[in-house]
Order: C-alpha cells, then structure tokens, then sequence
C-alpha cells in the first residue's frame, strides 16, 4: 500500500489480517474509502462471526483496545475498537462488525442475514489499497436499504435537514456506485434480499433522483418486508429510539460545555486514567490540557479538570471572594517581598499581614479545600466509569502555602482550637490527592526565557521556584512520571504528550 495513501497503523493493520486469512470487507462508505485510511472517519469493518477471536488477536498486536460504548447506543454484533497512529498522532477507531446490523439513526434494530454474501463478493479496492470491499452491486442495495431504514417520517417535514444529511450522503455513493454496477446482478441480489415485486421500485431510486416521498415510499414496502429481522416491536423501538435521541442531545451539550462524570462516549474496557499536567506559568499546561481533550473526546469519553486556584473554572463558592479581592483597597492585601512573591515564612505572615488578609485567608483556604475535594472525588468517579479525566495541576501537600499546596499550614499553631482544626481538615484534603493518585503525571520544563516570551508579566526569579517546585514534586510508585521540555515547538510537545497519555489510557 502506497504510505502516502494510509496511516502507517491502517496499513499494518490491512496487511495482518490478510496475512491472518482473515475474511473481512470495509462494507460501507467505500466512495471516500481513501479519505477515510488518512485518519478522517471510521473503518466499518465486517468479519464473520467465528474469527472474533483472530480478529481480537490482530487488533491486540497493534495495541488496538475495546472501547465499548456506553449501555445506551449498545448494539449486539458491534464492538468498538480503537488504536493510536504515533507517526501521525491520530486515533484511529474502527467499527468491528460480527453481524450487519442497521436501522434508525440512533437504533440499529435489524439484523439482516446477508454477512455472506457481502464477505463472498468482496475484493481489494484497488491495487494500492489490498483492503476488500463488497461488489458494487452488494454495497449498493445496502446503501439503499441503510439509506430507507435511517429515514424517518419527519423528514418529509424536515426537508432541509434531510437534503443536508442523508440525501447528500446518499446521492454520492449511489452516483460513484452506479457506474460500477451490473443492473441484472443487482437485480437478482434485490430479489434474493427483498422480494421480486420491489425491483421497480429498487430501481426507481438506483437510478432517479432521490426525494423525500419516494424514498418514505419505498421505506414503507422496504420495512415490512424486512420486520421477520427485527429486534424490538414498533412502539418499544419507538420509545429506544427517542431516548437515546435525547440522550445524545444531552451527551453532545454535556461534552462541550458541563464536562460531568457521565460517560456518554466510548469508555475504556480496562478502567479509566487520571492524568494531570504541570509546569510554572508559561509552560503551556492549558494549552496542552485543551489539545489532549480535544484529541480524545473526538472518539472517547474523557473530561478536563481544573485544580488550580487561578482564573480557571472553580465553584460557584469562589466567585463572590475573587471579585471581593478586586475591590479591597491594597493597603488591607497581602504585603509583598522586593521580588513579588508573597512571603511565605509563618513569622512574615503571623506579623505582617493585616488581620483582615488573615480572616480572608482562612476562609479562602476553606473554600479551596472544599473544591479541589469535590474535584478529586469528581476525578475518582469518572475513571471508575472507565472516563480519561485530563487534569491542569494536581493538590499536594508536600510544600505549604505555594504550588497549590495547603494554605493554612501556619494557622496549625493558632492558640484557638477550631482554628486549628481547620487547618487540619484541610491539610486532610490534600493528602487526599496521595490516595486519589494521577495514573500518569506529564510535567513540562521551560526556561525563563521562553516563559517570559509567552507571559511578559512573569518574574524571573518566580519561574525557576515554580520550575524547581514541579521538578521536586514526588508520586506514589505506581504513577508514571513523563517529563517534557516546553521550549519545544507545540507540535512537538502535543506529539510527546500523546504518546505518554496512550500508554496510560
């Protein structure tokens, strides 16, 4: 296979099963089958059902995991594989079929007994691509009777949308396809498949313009000859199908804006994986942490996480305290060392800052605290339900008052007890994170000169602290460690974090 036409994990991939004897076809979607080897979309692959465990075993050669989908969109006879191409950092997800199975968008109820002769008629695509497909006239009845089991009858309603979706996606394979077919072997198929009196109407829609009407018409005759192959009954396929429309409505709005420990997409098989990034100011952890979320929820469930206690998202509980300090006068703020740095000795704080900055404190460290707990039992519960959680920084409790690290530490020798427990509690927090540990820790170094380069108002002196506080950080044995340097061009340091997230998820 030319390499210049397919992923280099695609390629090995093709070239495995052939050499495993393996029986399969790409039974779909064949038109822009070489737009879909680069990495742009799935492979739909259909395989008899007595290989799956051959097909297993190639797939795990490649490093290919199961990935199954939440309970909700679950088809018998489908799984979901998904792998990672290092040369070109794309993943690469490939529908397994052991059965055909299509229907409504959202609910694929029929099981069509056809598998064979789509595997009997399939041959390489072309001569750079030794991937089979079916035969022309195979892949087109399908294409006619996936295109009239997808069709709803709102979409005589709903014309734009229908001319958007399904009508576009058809009339371009049925065009490619109808030049390559032979109309009497089409004809004998459709015979075979459906019933001798709807070849005028199979015809018909080959061969004319596809509308609304004509295909609702021909859904009509097409879905009562098929009912013998249905799993549900009308009404309770109905019902599924509705709620699993609704489901991926609030899936869709849960991904882009709520981010909540719901695995609405492909979860892992094996469990799911912490994974938090740190770095001083500059380093490019939000950037990093924005590429990794958008490079896995493109398949796979994962959410981001912000633990720090900046201008990322936080509780509802910070909000009214962080506009409070916008409006302080300075002269009740924090006093500040010639370099910038708030001091951090317990005799600084105790004698020079005002008894007000001390009251905020307290309840700024309890807020905090209350957060990042609430965050770390989110992190827990979502890679419980098998989720990849991407987090920007990490709570630690091995240096006080600074990376966030507890923040109450010299409140632990107040004279006032409850003051003192405070403290303690919160300290608790913190030694949470030990316990509720990162799977696997990407920190990224950068020197002050590249920091500065990307955040003018940064200090000298304030990144090499952050820098050498990052590097001294310690993990339990069983996170993996992964150091990047961030002066390296972004794309090299996307590449890097990528295979080191891999690993882990």
């Amino acid at each position: 296979m030319n390499r210049n036409y397919s992923l280099q994990v695609i390629e090995q991939l093709v070239g495995n099963l052939n050499a495993a004897g393996i029986r399969y076809c790409h039974w779909k979607g064949n038109e822009h089958l070489g737009t879909t080897l680069t990495g742009q979309g799935d492979l739909d692959l259909l395989f008899r059902r007595e290989d799956s465990l051959k097909v297993s075993a190639v797939f795990a050669d490649l490093g290919f995991r199961n990935y199954p989908a939440p309970a909700w969109r679950y088809s018998s006879g489908v799984q979901d594989f998904v792998g990672f191409d290092e040369t070109s950092g794309k993943i690469v997800h490939l529908h397994t079929y052991f059965c055909l199975v299509m229907g409504d968008p959202q609910l694929q109820e029929y099981r069509l007994p056809w598998e064979d002769d789509l595997l009997a008629s399939a041959a390489p695509a072309a001569e750079d691509i030794p991937m089979p497909v079916p035969g022309p006239e195979a892949e087109l009845l399908v294409l006619l009777v996936r295109s009239c089991l997808k069709t709803r009858f709102r979409d005589r309603f709903f014309r734009a949308a229908f001319k958007k979706t399904l009508h576009k996606d058809y009339e371009r394979n049925r065009v490619w396809l109808r030049e390559r077919i032979d109309e009497s072997k089409l004809k004998t198929l459709s015979d075979k498949w459906l019933h001798p009196d709807l070849w005028p109407q199979v015809r018909e829609a080959v061969f004319s313009p596809v509308t609304p009407g004509g295909i609702l018409r021909l859904r009509k005759r097409v879905a009562a000859e098929l009912a013998k192959f249905r799993t549900y009954g009308p009404l309770e396929s109905v019902v599924r199908a509705r709620f699993r429309e609704v489901a991926w409505v609030f899936g869709a709005i849960n991904k882009r804006y709520l981010h909540r420990a719901i695995p609405w997409g492909r979860t892992a098989g094996n469990g799911g994986a912490i994974i938090c990034i740190l770095g001083a100011d500059g380093s490019g952890k939000s950037t990093l942490t924005s590429e990794m979320i958008r490079w896995l929820t493109y398949k796979l469930g994962a959410i981001p996480i912000y633990m720090g206690s900046g201008d990322g998202p936080g509780s509802i509980l910070r909000l009214p305290l962080k506009l409070l300090r916008k409006v302080i006068p300075a002269r009740f703020q924090r006093r500040k060392t010639r370099q910038g740095d708030p001091a951090n000795s317990d005799k600084g704080r105790k004698t020079g800052d005002p008894l007000f900055f001390r009251a905020g404190l307290l309840i700024w460290g309890v807020v905090l605290a209350l957060e990042k707990r609430g965050k770390l039992f989110k992190a827990r519960t979502a890679t419980n339900r098998g989720m990849i959680v991407i987090v920007d920084r990490y709570p630690q409790a091995q240096i006080f008052g600074f990376n966030d690290g507890p923040l109450l530490q010299y409140f632990a020798t107040s004279r006032f007890a409850w003051i003192r427990a405070v403290a303690g509690w919160e300290l608790g927090v913190y030694r949470l994170a030990e316990q509720i540990r990162p799977d696997l820790v990407i920190k990224l170094s950068v020197t002050p000169d590249v920091a500065i380069s990307r955040k003018p108002d940064m200090h000298c002196g304030e990144i090499v602290r952050r820098n050498k506080a990052v590097e001294a950080l310690s993990f339990p044995a069983e996170t993996r460690v992964v150091t990047i340097s961030a002066d390296l061009p972004l794309a090299e340091v996307i590449q890097l974090a990528k295979k080191a997230v891999w690993a882990v998820a």
